[in-house]
């Protein structure tokens, strides 16, 4: 017998800096993100040899997509972060759980599960269709800066 899995709120938010300025990414309706070490093949041939490998650098990527929102003032987090993508600049992303919708509080420093990432954006997409919404989606890679890599979050941070 199946049980249905209760739906939890999921809130994304961009920022320049660590934990402050964030702002909220409207428009998503989804967020994936994962990370680990590179691996390193590390095998001596011989007859019979199975492949080894080590741990290598790690590294991170997250990928959104959703509805565009189109601003021209880039006030909303999706605009902010497609702007911040084109002049080639670094920004952080927080992807943060809380818990059942019926429950939950997205609001600063509110218990969450989640995590933050210095990212570099790679080029967004938009895809439209004749009498269709317009759909949005970025990939980001992790750029540690400062030694800054996939970090775990507990509570969220400040976001408008």
């Amino acid at each position: 017998m199946s049980s249905a899995v209760p739906s939890h709120l999921v809130v994304v938010t961009v920022g320049t800096a660590a934990l402050t300025g964030n702002k909220v990414c409207d428009g998503l309706d989804s967020v994936s993100v994962g990370g680990g070490p590179n691996l390193l093949e590390t095998t001596a041939f011989k007859d019979g040899a199975f492949i080894t490998r080590i741990a290598g650098l790690h590294d991170a990527d997250v990928d959104v997509s959703g509805h565009w929102v189109a601003e021209a003032d880039q006030t909303t987090g999706q605009a902010w972060m497609r702007a911040l993508c084109l002049a080639g600049t670094s920004f952080y992303i927080n992807i943060m759980y809380y818990g059942t919708s019926a429950t939950a509080s997205a609001t600063t420093g509110s218990a969450c599960e989640g995590y933050q990432l210095a990212v570099l954006a790679t080029p967004f997409k938009v895809d439209s269709k004749v009498g269709a919404t317009n759909q949005y989606s970025h990939a980001l890679k992790l750029n540690s800066q400062g030694g800054t890599g996939l970090t775990r979050i507990t509570t969220a941070p400040a976001f408008t």
